[in-house]
């Protein structure tokens, strides 16, 4: 279980980093 939400967690801060950067390209 614990594996699972600190995957979804990893998940979820990989997404948002690859927006960020995606925002500062434009």
């Amino acid at each position: 279980m614990n594996y699972i939400v600190q995957t979804r967690t990893s998940q979820c801060h990989y997404n948002s980093r690859k927006l960020v950067e995606k925002l500062l390209k434009s």
